[in-house]
């Protein structure tokens, strides 16, 4: 997105804004040589899904920034160990960010993007889950 001229919008919880600036780092040298690259960093918690979603949406709107692509990667938040001994608690909070909070952004962005008469979901989860279970894990 960023070498086709879009500008790049990152968010994670506002403890994350470190790496979220390392980020931008990588980004602006490696897409930098080719084009110039806007990048904004939004720092909001998606751990309570519909709250957390339509802050970003609201914090983006304020901003007047019309979101063309949204990119989604659902995979930063997961649990090891085997699912019987994984409690309630970690799977509700794992399931609500990482489907709750997608399903929110894609449909507020969604809303949008029909208005504006384009846009583009691109929705990426983990390499693992697409591969079968570890014996053990």
């Amino acid at each position: 997105c960023a070498r086709a001229g879009y500008g790049v919008v990152l968010t994670d919880a506002e403890e994350k804004a470190r790496s979220l600036s390392e980020l931008e780092s990588v980004l602006q040298e490696e897409v930098g040589r080719e084009a110039a690259v806007r990048v904004l960093i939004v720092p909001v918690k998606l751990d309570d899904q519909t709250q957390g979603a339509a802050l970003l949406h609201r914090k983006l709107m304020d901003l007047d920034i019309e979101v063309a692509i949204l990119l989604v990667a659902s995979d930063t938040f997961s649990y090891t160990g085997p699912f019987l001994g994984q409690s309630l608690k970690n799977l509700d909070q794992m399931l609500a960010r990482n489907v709750g909070a997608t399903s929110a952004l894609c449909r507020l962005f969604a809303e949008d993007m029909v208005k504006a008469g384009y846009g583009r979901i691109l929705l990426i989860g983990a390499p693992a889950g697409a591969t079968p279970g570890l014996p053990g894990a």
